[in-house]
């Protein structure tokens, strides 16, 4: 009602459903729902469900990461939330591998994730409505597994589980922390070098691979390595908005880096640029590199980027 009574456009849905006192969400990657939620929080403290209907929040509600749940859980009308799905704690078959021993590190739009309490796999279970967005997400990444493209998960299958579509991802970091400048700025600096590089390989690969990001979660650990995961945000280059979806690829890329890091985050995406035959980038994703929006470029970098 906030929203609304500000004048703005009703939209896109941005419904998150909050239990009370839980404050990490001001937290959370949603800058905009984020933001208001201290207020919120105070104006409904006894409420256990808040409703946001701003335009510029994103298209689904992932409210909860791989990391670790923040306390918040997607609304019905987001997600209808399965009814306890039976037989996970005790294991089960899917995609030819034995699932067991399973506990829950996270949630979100389209899915709840467990992991195995021995072993590097995810099962992400899916909601009665998001089998669909488990199988895009699944080839997606078959096909930046096919074009190689690093430092992201794999999805090793899908199947069905009491009537669930269950996606198998593969690793998990389980010391991992979100990406941020906190967590890269605590780096040292041999490790955020390395960093900048497997990130920037990442992009390059993802882009020439024709596949742009939207809304990038990855995870971090303390020697550096990074893992991105969630790709129920990603779109063809070859589509009719390919342009604008690279643009927003290349500028959440920059902005999950702190601006001490962006000089040398330029050099090294110059670096991994030069590797690369000539005519091997989709058009929107040259254009996209060149005007890539890093606060401090050095002028041999930049000359790198705009060829």
């Amino acid at each position: 009602r906030l929203w609304r009574s500000s004048g703005r456009a009703t939209p896109t849905r941005c419904l998150c459903q909050v239990s009370p006192g839980s404050v990490p969400l001001a937290r959370s990657r949603h800058r905009h729902c984020a933001r208001a939620l201290p207020l919120l929080s105070v104006a409904f403290c006894f409420s256990s469900t808040l409703v946001f209907t701003a335009s510029f929040c994103r298209r689904r509600a992932l409210l909860t990461g791989a990391a670790g749940s923040l306390g918040v859980q997607d609304a019905p009308a987001v997600a209808q939330a399965p009814a306890k799905v039976q037989s996970l704690t005790a294991g089960f078959d899917c995609a030819g591998f034995h699932l067991s021993g399973l506990k829950r590190v996270g949630a979100g739009a389209h899915g709840v994730a467990y992991r195995e309490s021995e072993g590097l796999r995810v099962a992400k279970v899916g909601y009665a409505n998001t089998g669909a967005a488990l199988e895009a997400e699944c080839a997606m990444l078959r096909r930046l597994e096919a074009a190689q493209v690093p430092h992201v998960v794999r999805c090793a299958g899908l199947c069905l589980h009491d009537g669930r579509a269950v996606e198998v991802l593969s690793p998990y970091f389980p010391a991992g922390r979100q990406l941020s400048s906190v967590s890269f700025s605590s780096l040292r600096e041999a490790a955020r070098e390395a960093l900048l590089s497997d990130m920037s390989a990442f992009l390059v690969g993802c882009l020439a691979a024709g596949v742009a990001i939207a809304d990038l979660q990855a995870l971090i650990d303390a020697t550096g390595r990074i893992l991105f995961f969630d790709l129920t945000g990603a779109s063809l280059l070859e589509g009719p908005d390919g342009a604008a979806v690279a643009v927003t690829f290349v500028g959440d890329w920059c902005s999950s880096l702190p601006l001490e890091a962006q000089q040398l985050a330029a050099t090294a995406l110059a670096s991994e640029l030069d590797g690369l035959a000539a005519g091997s980038l989709p058009s929107p994703a040259a254009v996209a590199l060149a005007e890539a929006p890093l606060a401090t470029v050095p002028e041999s970098a930049s000359v790198r980027l705009e060829a």
